[in-house]
């Protein structure tokens, strides 16, 4: 084994390399617009070594004791061979099967004794043009350390390409292409030749062919390793809690020998050329659902990290943003000419940008959609936009940058790495929040609406506009011509158009503030470090202030009650009553003025009903809680139900269940639902006849219900907050909401799962991959113990099914296993077993999956599986613990449980004492091959 040759121990202590950048001066103060180069962020700390391998490091302790790591290979499926189709990706397959210093799969065991996940924690992706390889590490551990350094050696000059293991993983890449295959797949395949019409992409996809990857032959795959894998076409990536001068001298000892070909390929550029043509394309599949337009102007960008570059990139943000507010306007309307519309920018390849306007629309509604949808776009060109516009996308803009900066020591270092991965891979510019920050408010104060107007005249540019509709092929649906929608959007984009109105004044959120209740006591819970607050009206509040984000506080408020309590016929007025409300308002604004009124504040708070419960939840800026306390007592009290909002939803509703049956994998769910629940109406799934069943005043009747008696509801605040500051809120806003006498309990509609052991199968789709659903449930205790045991059983289970299914027997992708224990109406275990293969080895794969459930309930088991899960446990809660959402958790969990908070100090204890006894016990309760369901979906015979 190769061994670095610079210890890791002192990656734990040191300071971080700094450098500095000037301040960006306000507009009024600052003169002559800033230009050329961004600065590099002051904490980043990059160079190249001798062989051309590029590095970044930056120290980030958000996460504490991690390191977050980015192999970045400049080289994706374009630069593969005739002979290499979809090879790029089968090398990223490779890389987890056998390196020189980890035989076979020891590279994923190894990482998962560390505590890590395959797949949160170790993962990989391919795309056209490039390769990334992923691992987050703990930093506390020295010898964890040198393997993870190793291991990120290997991967970029070390594989092994065993040929046993070459044919095992020529399987598990065979699954993911046939679990590819589908509706999505066959609009692609028509979609990317016009989109990267006239360069070699449309033949280069990163999955590749079905044909390649039957036959292609080993050395093909090495040869693209070695072509490639080179590292003047490589970056390493390193953000964590580590001292970067030493992480550099580690990366310079640990990678320097790597050594490039003696005579290496030209890494050639492709290009995606503009046509002067207006491309159109209609396709229809008779397994789409929705149809959706989208039209699409390409453009040449190489980005060089320049000032220039970020203001024009916040010119056209800004735009954007106000299409897409008017664009929601015509939405919202009664008869709307589209369920949804909106704009935005993609990066196509490295070099290669476009401006998307896209639209979902009724099946039978393209052209008034494509009209809709372009005369926005003609009118932006016509008329420009209002300064109130403008002013409102600049506050959005700013907010956002600013909640940022407010949170800049607590940016994960996750967010922080796949930044530079951009960096690299796109020139990108990183300058960090503080200088990006004062840039993009400089700026904000610098744009003028008539800069915003020159460049909306580009979008009627013709130069690489293509358009496409995607639409279900069914009876009674006429696809639109394509030359007749070209010839229509010529007409629109020449037409006059009626001017933007100007905003009119808007009405404060709140005209009066309620009168204010009081503080009756306050009782310290010292388990969790919170306290519980009961107001005047009755009302509890669990407060918990913490330190783990500078811009962030959760709100939730919660009640017993819920739909189940209804009749039959109320039942679908019951459940989208929220859904109506979410697009209505509250009090005196509607859904777009509410809008407008809360732009540039950073709060999302919303209601929902559930079978059992009524919840309010969401989060806000502190800078913006009372104005958040505010919406939550207006949602409350003041909900809106208008007739459009209701005309909206049940046009959406509509039209996503219209076709949602010619879906094999919706065939297969209603199958697997209907096997468990049978034909109970309140379990069954929704149909267009259901709809019918919607009704305005129900809804709202239903809402106003759930929400009418204030003391009902228990709430939970945690994040960044004093208590000072969040009580006379609390007064005003909170134990101010009205109450009325008795309480609420959790409906139970008294419907119970199907026992017993059976299987469906349903035969749909052309494509030749099957689906298998494996059902279980059984009645469990819901104590802390049976729920951990059945979380380790989960992960063992999960873990022997990959090792088994995946890589021994290369018969699937993936397998996923779900496994926990309700609390209500029942106590009740459930689990699943879900996995995708070759129609022809279903018998196989299913007898396999049952042999190894039966193994692990009889036979002793490799102790390093439950020590893996206990070591991903801890590691868990170290990141957890850190989190609003956590705690957040853990009071609603104490609420709806019953279970004291002192359970949370023995949860060490518990997982020090859970034996491979407690794992077997729980697989052979709820994992019975007596007590089972089973669904498979097979293609049509």
């Amino acid at each position: 084994m190769r061994l670095l040759q610079l210890s890791v121990l002192t990656l734990l202590t040191g300071c971080a390399h700094q450098s500095t950048v000037d301040v960006i001066a306000p507009a009024e103060d600052g003169g002559a617009q800033v230009s050329g180069p961004m600065p590099l962020a002051p904490d980043l700390l990059t160079g190249t070594l001798d062989n051309g391998l590029t590095y970044y490091i930056r120290k980030n302790t958000e996460p504490e004791n991690r390191a977050v790591f980015r192999l970045v290979v400049d080289a994706g499926s374009i630069l593969e061979d005739d002979d290499q189709l979809g090879l790029a990706h089968v090398v990223e397959h490779m890389a987890f099967n056998g390196t020189e210093n980890f035989e076979g799969n020891e590279l994923i065991k190894t990482l998962e004794s560390f505590g890590l996940k395959f797949g949160a924690h170790l993962n990989a992706h391919t795309s056209f043009d490039e390769t990334v390889y992923k691992l987050t590490v703990p930093t506390d551990n020295a010898d964890q350390m040198t393997s993870s350094m190793l291991i990120l050696h290997d991967w970029a000059d070390g594989l092994a390409f065993d040929g046993e293991e070459i044919e095992r993983e020529r399987g598990v890449v065979l699954e993911e292409w046939r679990r590819s295959q589908g509706s999505g797949t066959r609009v692609r395949d028509q979609l990317i030749p016009m989109m990267y019409a006239d360069s070699p992409y449309p033949d280069r996809l990163p999955i590749g062919t079905e044909a390649s990857l039957l036959g292609f032959e080993h050395e093909a795959l090495v040869r693209f390793y070695n072509d490639w894998y080179r590292p003047d076409l490589m970056a390493l990536i390193a953000v964590g809690d580590f001292d970067p001068q030493v992480m550099e001298a580690t990366i310079k000892a640990q990678f320097s020998d790597i050594e490039g070909p003696a005579e290496p390929r030209v890494r050639v550029r492709s290009d995606v050329p503009a046509k002067e043509a207006f491309d159109a394309l209609v396709i229809t599949d008779p397994e789409m659902t929705r149809t959706n337009i989208q039209m699409q102007i390409k453009h040449a960008e190489v980005l060089s990290g320049s000032h220039e570059e970020i203001r024009a990139g916040m010119v056209r943000g800004l735009a954007g943003s106000i299409l897409n507010e008017r664009l929601a306007v015509v939405a919202r309307q009664a008869d709307a000419p589209f369920l949804g519309a909106g704009t935005g920018m993609s990066r196509m390849t490295p070099s290669v940008m476009s401006l998307i306007f896209g639209a979902a629309v009724v099946d039978d509604g393209v052209a008034v959609g494509v009209e809709a949808m372009m005369r926005e776009v003609r009118r932006a060109v016509q008329h420009g936009f209002t300064e109130g516009e403008l002013q409102r996308a600049v506050a959005m803009r700013v907010a956002s940058m600013e909640a940022s900066l407010k949170e800049a020591n607590n940016i994960s270092s996750t967010s922080k790495a796949n930044e530079l991965v951009r960096v690299y891979t796109t020139g990108e510019s990183v300058s960090g929040i503080v200088y990006e920050t004062a840039l993009i408010k400089r700026l904000g104060e610098e744009i003028t609406v008539q800069e915003v107007n020159a460049y909306a005249l580009s979008w009627a540019a013709t130069l690489g506009r293509s358009l496409s509709v995607m639409m279900p092929e069914k009876e009674g649906v006429s696809p639109p011509v394509a030359d007749d929608l070209v010839a229509m959007i010529g007409e629109i984009m020449s037409a006059d158009t009626q001017a933007p109105e100007q905003d009119e004044a808007l009405a404060p959120l709140m005209a009066n503030k309620p009168s204010a209740g009081t503080i009756l006591s306050r009782e310290e819970v010292a388990e969790i470090g919170a306290t519980k607050v009961t107001l005047s009206n009755g009302v509890v509040v669990w407060l918990k202030p913490t330190d783990f984000k500078d811009d962030e506080v959760l709100i939730a408020a919660s009640s017993p009650g819920g739909y189940y309590s209804v009749s039959d016929e109320d039942l679908v007025a019951a459940r989208t009553a929220t859904a109506i409300r979410n697009r209505s308002g509250v009090g005196v604004h509607d859904v777009t003025s509410l809008g407008k009124v809360l732009a540039g504040k950073k709060i999302s708070l919303n209601t929902s009903i559930s079978s059992s419960s009524e919840s309010l939840y969401g989060s806000a800026s502190p800078d913006d809680l009372e104005d958040a306390f505010a919406l939550a007592h207006l949602l409350m009290t003041a909900p809106r139900f208008d007739e459009a909002a209701f005309t909206n939803e049940v046009q959406s509703s509509t039209s996503s269940l219209t076709n949602r049956l010619s879906t094999p994998n919706a065939q297969l769910s209603d199958a697997f639902t209907h096997m468990i629940w049978g034909d109970n109406f309140r379990r069954k799934p929704w149909t267009v006849a259901d709809i019918s069943q919607m009704d305005l005043e129900k809804s709202a009747a239903f809402y106003a219900d759930r929400f009418a008696d204030g003391d009902d509801f228990t709430w939970w605040i945690t994040g960044a907050f004093t208590m000072e500051d969040i009580e006379p809120l609390l007064e005003t806003y909170v134990a101010s909401l009205p109450v009325l006498e008795g309480s609420e309990t959790q409906a139970d509609d008294g419907v119970r799962r199907n026992e017993g052991k059976a299987t469906v199968e349903v035969r749909a789709g052309s494509e030749p991959k099957a689906s298998v659903q494996i059902a279980f449930h059984k009645e469990a205790s819901y104590d802390p113990q049976s729920r951990l045991a059945l979380k380790a059983a989960k992960h063992l289970l999960s873990t022997r099914l990959r090792e088994v299914l995946r890589e021994d027997l290369s018969g699937v992708y993936g397998v996923g296993v779900r496994a926990s224990i309700g609390r209500f109406p029942v106590e009740m275990a459930t689990g699943t077993i879900n996995f995708g293969c070759n129609p022809e080895r279903v018998d196989e794969l299913t007898a396999a999956t049952f042999d190894v459930i039966k193994s692990l309930q009889t036979e002793d088991v490799d102790s390093q599986y439950l020590e893996n899960f206990k070591e991903q446990e801890r590691r868990s809660w170290e990141t957890a613990r850190r989190q609003n959402s956590y705690w957040q958790g853990v009071m609603t969990h104490a609420f709806w449980s019953g279970h004291p908070l002192s359970e949370l100090a023995e949860e060490e204890g518990r997982l020090t004492a859970l034996n491979a006894e407690d794992v077997r016990a729980a697989l052979a309760h709820l994992f019975t091959p007596e007590r089972h369901r089973t669904a498979v979906l097979l293609p049509k015979e």
